[in-house]
């Protein structure tokens, strides 16, 4: 029985909250991080083992934070409602954030320790990654395998 006190459009707004919160969060420490940090440098160097750590977690979360929310978002497939597969893909979707987000703090917090701007690149790979899984009806839809009428209601 589907429920009727589902509005998809708020459940969306919610959900982009949930991300901007998630991103601001990130660029704020990002900020605080950057004003304590005194005589910062740029150099790449793998021999420090924060980096080498760093280099692993951002090759590897990413891609299992991906699929593992697809293997998720699978099991919303035989729901008949849009109000039953929306939290699947709201719990894959912070699956997914929160692989971008270890990555993200991570590299601040290496950024704090070594005083190294190259930490910066790994923000910048974790930021632009959670930006590209910006919560939209298209992308809800082909992640879902949603009809055009349940992609509608988001608008509605």
């Amino acid at each position: 029985m589907e429920n009727n006190n589902f509005n998809a459009k708020k459940a969306l707004m919610l959900t982009r909250m949930i991300w901007f919160v998630l991103l601001t969060g990130i660029l704020f420490f990002f900020v605080v991080a950057l004003t304590m940090s005194s005589q910062t440098t740029f150099s790449v160097d793998f021999s420090e083992p924060l980096f080498l750590l760093l280099l692993v977690l951002t090759c590897t979360s990413i891609p299992v934070g991906f699929f593992a929310s697809k293997k998720y978002y699978r099991k919303a497939d035989p729901l008949p409602y849009l109000s039953a597969k929306y939290p699947f893909y709201q719990s894959g979707l912070l699956i997914r954030m929160a692989t971008c987000e270890g990555i993200s703090l991570f590299s601040i917090v290496c950024l704090i320790i070594t005083n190294n701007l190259f930490s910066l690149v790994f923000l910048a790979v974790s930021i632009i990654v959670l930006i590209m899984y910006f919560p939209n009806p298209s992308v809800i839809g082909s992640d879902l395998n949603l009809t055009e009428s349940e992609i509608e209601q988001f608008y509605i």
